[in-house]
């Protein structure tokens, strides 16, 4: 299966070069892609990279806080995307927090830089091949074996750059703030539009309960028959405080005709001759 590693900038270079090497001897049916040069990455984007990412069946994405913005990692991301499911397309981050990336990135479970974590990317990308895959117990022992050499390697690279792994985030508090508000005002219109309430359904119900209670007189137990349509009474002013703001001629007769409905029986005169 391939694996197409995405990367911008030295240090995300480096880090993306060490998980390359290291990939294959943990997952022996893994072919990673990597280009070695930002130079290759433009001038061969259009042809073989493009190919690349249309085979590939995870990507993985090295971001780190001087690439957070890189155009590539966002290119390269957003093609992933379009024919993989967001499970299958991976950023890897250091030295930021999930929350630090950008709109585009933060629609897919990142990775961080921790054993759980890498051992979590080591399964889906054992999940996502389509040749022979690995038990989950013997991922596991492989994972055991493999992960300190990957760990020393990430390690070193981070510490020859200065990177410290657990730097405060890059995004203030009050833009963290603001995209939650705004996610939940997003929220509260979805679920709003999902309450919507047909009035076309409103007004058959409307109807039918009137016929009834017009026609119910003349039945064996009235009395019973116009207890139990009394029941609806309740349902039937829910169905119409949503229609409160609803202005319609139709609205307003249907509330007129439901407010003049006493869902009393009222007996037939005796001396009323039918005839």
């Amino acid at each position: 299966m391939k694996v197409f590693i995405s990367w911008s900038g030295a240090l995300s270079n480096s880090l993306a070069e060490s998980f390359r090497t290291w990939l294959p001897g943990a997952l022996q049916s893994v072919k990673p892609y990597f280009t070695p040069s930002d130079i290759e990455k433009g001038s061969r984007w259009s042809s073989e990279i493009s190919k690349e990412l249309e085979a590939s069946d995870v990507g993985i994405l090295f971001i780190t806080r001087e690439n957070i913005t890189s155009s590539w990692l966002i290119y390269e991301a957003g093609a992933l995307s379009k024919r993989l499911e967001k499970s299958k397309v991976c950023p890897v981050i250091f030295g930021i927090s999930p929350n630090d990336l950008p709109g585009p990135l933060r629609q897919f479970q990142a990775t961080e830089f921790n054993k759980d974590d890498f051992h979590k990317l080591l399964k889906t990308i054992n999940q996502s091949s389509s040749e022979i895959k690995l038990g989950d117990s013997v991922l596991d022992e492989v994972f055991e074996m493999w992960w300190p050499r990957l760990e020393q390697k990430l390690n070193s690279t981070l510490s020859a750059n200065k990177v410290d792994n657990k730097l405060t985030p890059i995004r203030p508090d009050r833009d963290l703030l603001e995209e939650i508000l705004e996610l939940s005002r997003l929220n509260s219109r979805r679920i709003s539009a999902r309450s919507a309430i047909a009035p076309e359904a409103v007004s058959d119900l409307v109807n039918s309960i009137v016929r009834v209670h017009h026609e119910i007189q003349g039945i064996t137990d009235p009395v019973a028959a116009m207890n139990e349509l009394a029941k609806m009474k309740k349902p039937l002013d829910y169905l119409m405080m949503h229609m409160r703001n609803d202005q319609s001629t139709d609205s307003e007769l249907m509330k007129k005709a439901i407010s003049e409905l006493r869902f009393e029986y009222v007996p037939p005169d005796e001396d009323d001759i039918p005839f």
